[in-house]
């Protein structure tokens, strides 16, 4: 574990310094920040969840970035140096490699979202404040948003670019370069969230249906890490499915980090 926390705070130091990371962290807080701007353009939902809704869709968009290019990068920048050599020269086993790679970029994850979630907060407590006072009846309970529920909808954003890292990991082990372990990934984000999709055109006809629930439960269900209803109904029925979707998000990480060391054991470095 030592060498795991090794290789992870020098990959997540090496990850800041990458100019990808600043621009998209400094994107998405300008993009936050004008969501009360862009509320003008809402299309008949309300405007709590309109804010919600896009504040998280760049949260979501982009860790989901951030887990393609910054996992690519850091892997093909041992390769391209040659210091996983002299890693794999020293005794660090290519699991111990790649779970402290894949921890480096858990912790930028983890730092993208939480400094994305200070902005957005605000943002939300300011306009939710505004409307409470213009409309004192117009929230049943008193409240339009439940702040709890907004950390857990966060942490499962932050489940779902963790197992997309882990499957971008175990694509660049066998990848050529990192242009096509990125192309690869953003493929496999497209087809992760496609699984409701695959089941409902399975069941009407569109092919068999064991074929279609065989590629829903193989492959991770990116539509099941959506808890943002819990920023309006309450963190109480959710605490349990973020608990379970932790379980399903480590049984899919732990996957494809096994099928990552067994691809680098025959790759030739």
């Amino acid at each position: 574990m030592r060498r795991v926390r090794l290789i992870a705070t020098a990959t997540l130091r090496e990850s800041l310094q990458q100019r990808s990371f600043g621009l998209l962290l400094l994107a998405a807080l300008a993009f936050v920040a004008g969501t009360l701007f862009l509320r003008q353009f809402n299309f008949g939902s309300s405007e709590l969840k309109f804010v919600a809704d896009l504040g998280f869709g760049m949260l979501s968009l982009g860790a989901a970035l951030l887990a393609i290019t910054m996992t690519t990068q850091v892997f093909f920048d041992e390769c391209e140096r040659r210091t996983l050599h002299l890693l794999l020269a020293r005794g660090v086993s290519r699991s111990e490699f790649l779970l402290g790679k894949l921890g480096g970029v858990t912790l930028l994850l983890g730092l993208y979202t939480f400094v994305l979630l200070t902005c957005l907060c605000p943002v939300l407590w300011a306009r939710e404040t505004a409307l409470l006072a213009l409309m004192p009846d117009g929230f049943e309970r008193g409240y339009g948003l439940n702040f709890a529920g907004v950390m857990i909808a966060a942490y499962a954003f932050w489940l779902k670019s963790w197992v997309l890292a882990s499957a971008v990991l175990w694509l660049a082990t066998f990848a050529q370069n990192r242009i096509s372990a990125m192309g690869c990934g953003l493929l496999l984000l497209v087809i992760f969230h496609t699984g409701g999709v695959l089941a409902v055109y399975g069941s009407n006809g569109g092919w068999p249906a064991w074929l279609s629930y065989g590629v829903r439960y193989i492959l991770p269900d990116f539509a099941a890490f959506d808890l943002t209803p819990a920023v309006f109904e309450g963190a109480d029925g959710f605490v349990g499915r973020a608990a379970r979707l932790t379980l399903y998000a480590v049984l899919y990480g732990a996957v494809f980090i096994g099928l990552g060391v067994l691809q680098l054991r025959r790759r030739e470095i």
